[in-house]
């Protein structure tokens, strides 16, 4: 129906520039980049249309936040880890 055009076109334009995205950014990023789209979809919703939260889905937003930013560090390569300290 009509009414589902943009929700489709925004979907379409999301995944066009996500396959554009990896030919600048690495495949781990990217998965990093996409598991936060949830995060930030409910902080705007908190902020911008003051919809509340559980505590449950606060819980479940910061479970993501911790394994995305733990997975983020494994996949950093060692040298940027580590310091690089050889100069």
């Amino acid at each position: 129906s009509l009414t589902m055009l943009v929700p489709a076109v925004v979907y379409l334009a999301m995944n066009i520039l996500g396959f554009v995205s990896l030919k600048y950014i690495d495949a781990a990023t990217f998965a990093i980049l996409a598991q936060m789209k949830v995060f930030t979809t409910a902080i705007f919703s908190v902020v911008l249309l003051q919809r509340k939260l559980h505590l449950r889905k606060w819980r479940a937003l910061l479970t993501l936040t911790l394994g995305v930013v733990l997975i983020s560090h494994e996949a950093m390569p060692k040298s940027a880890a580590a310091g690089d300290s050889r100069a």
